[in-house]
């Protein structure tokens, strides 16, 4: 998903980009209690039945479940975020806070794209300068993706288009 963010500075402007976030985190984390809840139940039944040997496994089923489950929601919550000013392009990624930031000069800032795949085209957007580039948004879809290329190309080329009108 593509946010654009502005400002009455016709030289700003920001972009958010984020994964497709198909379930909120406290809603997975009531999916989860509820499948731990309904496995344990199962599991004690055959325990009170004599098949003991049920419980272990079925703890170790939920660990995995919870295990992946984190690790998913860490990959949907990550976002980058592009703002553009009037002389530099700040690029930050992370997850929850940024871990990784490059900036650029405005001047010199490049967007470049590859498509890769026979069959089924995949695009790569690349930013960048002087032989330092970052690639963006690998978890959008192909129509978010050059919907990017195109405003991100609009932001850098033409440096006041957000105030104009029409």
């Amino acid at each position: 998903m593509i946010q654009v963010v502005t400002d009455n500075n016709p030289g700003y402007i920001r972009f958010v980009l984020t994964p497709n976030r198909s379930i909120s985190w406290p809603i997975l984390l009531r999916f989860y209690l509820l499948t731990c809840v309904l496995s344990f139940s199962i599991a004690g039944l055959f325990a009170l039945l004599g098949y003991w040997i049920v419980l272990p496994f079925s703890g170790l089923e939920m660990m995995a479940l919870g295990a992946g489950l984190y690790y998913t929601s860490t990959k949907i919550y990550r976002q980058e975020v592009i703002t553009i000013d009037n002389d530099h392009i700040k690029l930050e990624k992370g997850f929850q806070k940024p871990t990784e930031s490059w900036e650029f000069d405005r001047a010199w800032v490049q967007i470049n794209t590859e498509k890769t795949g026979s069959y089924i085209q995949k695009i790569k957007i690349n930013m960048g300068s002087h032989g330092n580039y970052v690639e963006l948004g690998s978890f959008l879809t192909e129509v978010e993706k050059e919907s990017l290329v195109f405003q991100l190309n609009k932001g850098i080329i033409f440096r006041g288009f957000m105030g104009q009108t029409g």
